[in-house]
């Protein structure tokens, strides 16, 4: 019995120990990565440059999760069988009974480390499908370059304490635009419905499986805080135009207000229809010198 406990509980230190020094290593190296490079400036934000980071960083810390899901059932049906071997004869525990809850234990935590571990498998695929999507729309918006307009992607942003980004924001004479890239996996549709296909009728988005005006709520404040940011930047009131690109559907508007739900094809047309000129080439370039210094913060 006492070499039973000794017995987990060393099976338990050792895949502590295993995990903290593989914790450390990582850490070492992210430590690494972000030393001072010989490369003395920074560069532009890319699209989907807050994505790519998240993905990265889960990458980073793949080998951490991978192990915790993998050693976490052995952890605690070691540690239990410890116990109970420590306790089992004052308890008045049969040996079959020691299994049962070995067993029960193992199986238990195996279950919910590895339904964490799929979930946050599935997160970081979400993610890097949001990263793909965002690319995307970006290679469309960038075919404005040839009309004047200057396009930014991920612009860093702040309300408060609370940091977000803004996914695009294109500045031409014709405005400036506040981009939103959203994209959803295709999954079960409604009777009546298009599994492919999202429907935006002015004052939510319905999607095959149901309605949202999230993403619409999300544009609005941002294009608010595009604004703002202007104003107090350049001393510019300029109205700004929010779009909602939605990548990989197709998308019907039934009603069109304030904000456009488009797909990333119609997003250079969509720019181009305003035939009244609201920007000079002045204002143009004011406006794209304060994006660029705010975009301009990649060193790695």
């Amino acid at each position: 019995m006492r070499n039973s406990l000794l017995i987990g509980l060393g099976l338990g230190g050792y895949v502590v120990a295993f995990m903290a020094a593989v914790a450390y290593v990582g850490a070492r190296q992210r430590r690494g990565q972000s030393a001072p490079t010989p490369l003395q400036f920074k560069l532009l934000r890319g699209p989907g440059e807050t994505r790519r980071r998240q993905v990265r960083a889960f990458e980073d810390r793949l080998i951490v999760y991978t192990l915790g899901a993998a050693f976490a059932p052995l952890l605690v049906a070691a540690l239990l069988q410890a116990v109970l071997d420590a306790v089992g004869s004052d308890a008045g525990l049969r040996p079959g009974w020691h299994f049962a809850l070995y067993l029960a234990a193992g199986i238990g935590t195996l279950v919910l480390s590895g339904g964490w571990y799929w979930r946050r498998l599935q997160e970081n695929g979400n993610r890097h499908l949001d990263y793909l999507a965002e690319r995307a729309v970006a290679e469309e918006l960038n075919k404005l370059s040839s009309q004047g307009f200057r396009i930014f992607h991920d612009v860093p942003a702040e309300t408060g304490e609370r940091a977000f980004n803004l996914n695009h924001v294109a500045v031409g004479p014709t405005g400036v635009y506040a981009i939103e890239t959203n994209t959803q996996r295709k999954s079960w549709a409604r009777p009546g419905f298009e599994e492919h296909e999202v429907v935006f009728d002015g004052k939510r988005l319905i999607w095959p499986w149901g309605e949202s005006e999230t993403e619409l709520i999300q544009i609005k404040a941002q294009a608010r805080w595009l604004y703002a940011w202007i104003q107090q930047a350049t001393g510019l009131t300029i109205p700004i135009r929010p779009i909602l690109a939605i990548p990989g559907w197709s998308v019907l508007e039934r009603d069109v207000n304030s904000i456009r739900v488009l797909p990333p094809k119609l997003l250079p047309p969509a720019v181009l229809a305003h035939p009244d000129r609201q920007l000079s080439d002045d204002q143009v370039d004011l406006i794209a010198r304060q994006l660029e210094h705010r975009c301009r913060d990649i060193t790695d």
